[in-house]
């Protein structure tokens, strides 16, 4: 969100804005404050941190004007010692499947955001690209295809983690090919979002294709 908003005019955004002091859109724009005093209706590229439902309610908003939403990917047991990392939680992996399925329930996080409602929404689509490439070829892309406009002046973004480091040596999911294939297999053929995500990159819908050869 925020490299978007220090390269592109009219990105609207939960974490920074074009609209915000040049060079440090970094102020928190929660999403009743668009609704409420600048509206949307001036915003090519929109970033949000709320339920899937809430991009019907900006699509009434803006009058009717259709909407493409682009979901970035995660490879999914990356993702899920992420999410497990930022809960403080250690993954147990010498366990029944029963269980893993268990474990991994209780550690994603935010899959209500997923707009898996709005694929038969008439002007509505949903497109993908992998997570990976957010802060390059994404980017790069939304300026090229996208038809974003580029800023007069252009600014630099350093990254900030959220996230504390993670221990990679001491997940055991790395590791364990056989608790690693059960975990996987559950998510891309389960969970909404993997789900969607395995059938979508390498697809026609993968934003990026030309950049990934394969799905997950």
């Amino acid at each position: 969100n925020r490299v978007m908003a220090l390269r592109y005019e009219r990105v609207c955004g939960y974490k920074a804005s074009s609209y915000d002091f040049p060079g440090a859109p970094n102020k928190m724009k929660p999403f009743g404050y668009y609704f409420s005093n600048i509206g949307f209706h001036d915003c090519d590229w929109i970033s949000l941190e709320s339920d899937a439902d809430a991009w019907v309610r900006i699509f009434e908003k803006i009058s009717g004007h259709p909407l493409q939403l682009h979901v970035p990917c995660r490879e999914p047991i990356d993702h899920l010692l992420s999410q497990c990392n930022y809960k403080r939680k250690d993954f147990t992996c010498h366990e029944s499947r029963e269980k893993l399925i268990k474990s991994v329930k209780g550690s994603l996080l935010n899959l209500s955001r997923f707009p898996s409602g709005l694929f038969e929404h008439p002007n509505i689509t949903v497109k993908c690209f992998p997570f990976e490439n957010s802060w390059t070829d994404y980017v790069n892309y939304m300026g090229e295809i996208g038809g974003l406009q580029t800023r007069r002046a252009v600014y630099n973004y350093t990254n900030v983690p959220t996230n504390r480091p993670r221990n990679k040596t001491s997940e055991c999911l790395l590791h364990d090919l056989a608790a690693q294939d059960k975990v996987r297999e559950y998510m891309v053929n389960e969970v909404e979002y993997y789900k969607y995500c395995n059938q979508c990159l390498g697809s026609d819908n993968d934003l990026l294709a030309q950049y990934r050869p394969t799905k997950l």
